[in-house]
């Protein structure tokens, strides 16, 4: 038992109310998960590591498919510069007056999620790739179509953006 949480039991057992007991056992608990996971973010461990959602994703990967997907968030970064970056449906997205896109890593491919209506807009240059009504697979083995990526990208925005003039109106 560490010296900090012999004070809070003392603290517990020394008080008749009811609040100290709990403030113990939710200190204990912290204590517990802090030591569980390991270093704290701001510790000198942690240098070099993922400091943000998206990067602990990419992190998980192969290095392979890591290397495609920083490109893929790069290309969408690039050609969405005001995009918000964020986990959604635990994937990385990025969001502008709405969802914008997705992407994800898979064994053998990344997938791309640019909604039904940007699927649809670009079938002819998507018909290379393995689609679906709201989805484009890229393989792990071919480089990642960035023209493509980058228009359906911009479309999105467009399309977005369009959608707030209307409810502004």
């Amino acid at each position: 038992m560490h010296y900090h949480e012999s004070q809070y039991l003392i603290a517990a057992r020394e008080s008749a109310g009811f609040t100290y007991i709990q403030a113990y056992r939710k200190k204990v608990r912290q204590l517990k998960w802090e030591t569980s996971n390991g270093p704290h973010l701001n510790s000198n461990k942690m240098k070099n590591k993922p400091t943000n959602s998206t990067e602990y994703y990419i992190a998980s990967f192969p290095k392979e498919t890591q290397v495609l997907l920083k490109q893929m968030r790069a290309i969408i970064s690039k050609a969405a510069p005001r995009a918000q970056e964020c986990i959604a449906y635990q994937m990385p997205a990025f969001k502008l007056n709405g969802p914008l896109v997705y992407f994800a890593g898979y064994e053998k491919h990344i997938g791309f999620y640019p909604t039904a209506y940007g699927i649809k807009t670009f079938e002819n240059e998507i018909a290379g790739y393995k689609s679906s009504k709201g989805a484009v697979q890229f393989p792990l083995d071919r480089p990642l179509p960035v023209g493509l990526i980058t228009k359906i990208v911009k479309f999105r925005v467009k399309e977005n953006l369009a959608k707030q003039k209307i409810k502004i109106k």
